[in-house]
C-alpha cells in the first residue's frame, strides 16, 4: 500500500487552484521559480499557503528529497 501511494502521490498541495502533489512534480522540471511553476501550470498563487510546499517539491524533483522529508524505513 505505502508502495502504491509513493509511486502516485495524490496529496494536494494547493486547494485553491486544486493542485495535487503529483501535478506540481511533473511541471516542476525544469522550472528555477514558483512563479514559473504556476504559470506553467496554467494557474495564479491564490493565498499562497502552498509556495512553501510546491518549493520542497520543486527542490525535491531537482535535487532528489532532503534527509529530513525522506521516509524512514521505506523499502524501495
Amino acid at each position: 500500500m505505502l508502495r502504491e501511494y509513493l509511486k502516485e502521490p495524490s496529496v494536494f498541495v494547493c486547494i485553491c487552484n486544486g493542485l495535487r502533489e503529483r501535478d506540481v512534480r511533473e511541471a516542476s522540471q525544469g522550472v528555477r521559480s514558483v512563479k514559473e511553476l504556476y504559470c506553467r501550470l496554467g494557474v495564479d498563487v491564490q493565498c499562497g499557503q502552498c509556495t512553501r510546499f510546491a518549493k520542497e517539491i520543486m527542490n525535491e524533483t531537482r535535487n532528489g528529497p532532503s534527509p529530513d522529508t525522506a521516509i524512514v524505513g521505506a523499502v524501495a
